[in-house]
């Protein structure tokens, strides 16, 4: 099913703006990110997808390399996911 084809209030953006970034799912989260899901496979079953594969804390450390290999993510996408978890690294820092 496509995320167009969910109600809007089950919709990821819609749901956040509408309910509060807190109460989403982390594939709800992800799948704001990513905006797109790849053929066949809509945005949040590829986020669930990824966030299995890369259980715990996989996903903050895995590599743009390894992101690219999993579930035709392309370069942008993995790019995006790794410039969001630096991000919260450093701002944690701070």
């Amino acid at each position: 099913m496509k995320i167009k084809d969910l109600p809007k209030s089950d919709r990821p953006r819609e749901k956040l703006v509408a309910k509060g970034v807190e109460n989403l799912k982390d594939s709800e989260l992800l799948a704001i990110l990513l905006r797109t899901g790849s053929e066949g496979v809509n945005v949040v079953e590829l986020s669930s997808k990824i966030l299995k594969k890369f259980s715990g804390v996989g996903l903050a450390k895995a590599s743009v390399k390894e992101l690219k290999s999993t579930f035709g993510l392309g370069a942008a996408k993995a790019c995006e996911i790794v410039a969001c978890f630096e991000l919260g690294r450093r701002l944690l820092q701070n």
